[in-house]
């Protein structure tokens, strides 16, 4: 019985390690492949599932998003310089720019200067294509004109207005007040010595000339 026993032990014992022996394998084969993944710098990279498709739509919308960031601070700088500009030039009449008609004599349309009268009329085609190059034609020149040469010549006029306006603020108008005293100076000096030398001799004379008295007679004409 004691053999039995014992040969039962023993086979029991060789059945678990037989069971044992796969488990050990895999377990060493994990931890050699955790191994070899940290000598290689990490882990395996992930495979992507996405599609070729939804990489362009998403390369798009990262585009369309850093187009919408570019353009923000254009836009704020466009509308910050606008409100620099509105505020600086606030109480400009932009519509009405001669409100107080001072080019009233250039003021001269198509009408002004053009006209056939009932007698001398051409083909009214040809009057309107003169109309349409006119009106255009000085539209577009003044317009041009105004952009090269508005921007200088007004700089220049600023300068020359800006010296006259200096010249009569510091040199001028201090000048003339200081002429305006020296002749308050000579007006009160000529009406006291009016007053204390001529102006006694003036009522002698008016006192001693006052008693005469002039006396006019015709003489009646002699009968003939």
């Amino acid at each position: 019985m004691s053999e039995l026993k014992s040969g039962s032990r023993a086979g029991s014992k060789a059945n678990l390690n037989e069971s044992e022996l796969p488990l050990l394998e895999s377990v060493e084969k994990d931890i050699m492949e955790m191994k070899e993944k940290a000598s290689l710098g990490g882990s395996e990279p992930e495979k992507d599932d996405s599609s070729p498709e939804k990489e362009g739509e998403e390369k798009k919308d990262e585009e369309t998003k850093a187009e919408k960031k570019a353009k923000k601070p254009r836009r704020e700088r466009a509308q910050r310089e606008r409100s620099v500009v509105e505020n600086l030039t606030v109480g400009l009449n932009v519509i009405d720019r001669d409100d107080k008609h001072i080019n009233e004599t250039v003021n001269i349309n198509f009408e002004d200067v053009i006209a056939e009268p009932d007698a001398a009329q051409g083909i009214e085609a040809i009057w309107r294509g003169v109309f349409l190059i006119f009106t255009g034609v000085r539209f577009w020149a003044y317009r041009l004109l105004a952009l090269f040469l508005a921007i200088p010549i007004a700089f220049v006029w600023a300068i020359v207005f800006t010296l006259i306006t200096f010249v009569y603020i510091w040199i001028a108008t201090p000048f003339l007040k200081v002429f305006d005293i020296l002749l308050n100076i000579i007006r009160r000096v000529w009406t006291g010595l009016v007053m204390t030398v001529c102006e006694p001799f003036a009522l002698a004379f008016a006192s001693v000339f006052s008693g005469i008295r002039i006396k006019h007679q015709s003489k009646p004409n002699s009968e003939v």
